[in-house]
């Protein structure tokens, strides 16, 4: 009887035997699939990180550009200004000429006739006429 607990010995080392190659095989199984795991979470953390860094360059050409459109905006409110200025100084200039010629076109009753009197004094003194020439006399003036 001593060669049954041999075989039964043998036939328990070879379960033994399958039972620590499946072993080995499921570890090697487990580690595999840890890699694959840890490098698809490597994977995971780049994308991130680029998609993040890609996240940040986009914002700072946001905001870059909003900064751009700001002083374009400031810049044309400014001109608006100018112009505005500009406009009001012209329209006053134009008033002011328009009321020189309303001025300049009403009779000036009160410049016509004493524009008239210190041509005639010097017609009188002088003895020109108006309308060209002259009277001339070499005589002296009776004395009256």
């Amino acid at each position: 009887m001593p060669s049954v607990p041999l075989r039964v010995m043998s036939l328990g080392g070879a379960r033994q035997r399958l039972e620590i190659g499946s072993a080995e095989d499921e570890a090697k199984r487990i580690v595999e699939e840890a890699g694959k795991k840890a490098e698809t979470k490597q994977e995971d953390r780049s994308r991130q990180r680029r998609n993040l860094s890609s996240g940040r360059e986009f914002e700072r050409d946001a905001k870059e550009r909003r900064r751009c459109v700001e002083r374009l905006e400031r810049r044309t409110v400014q001109k608006e200004e100018n112009l505005d200025r500009k406009l009001e100084s012209i329209e006053k200039k134009e008033e002011g000429s328009r009321a020189r010629r309303r001025g300049s076109t009403r009779p000036r009753r009160d410049l016509a006739p004493r524009s008239r009197e210190p041509e005639q004094e010097l017609e009188r003194v002088s003895g020109l006429f108006v309308g060209g020439g002259a009277r001339f006399s070499w005589q002296r003036p009776e004395e009256g």
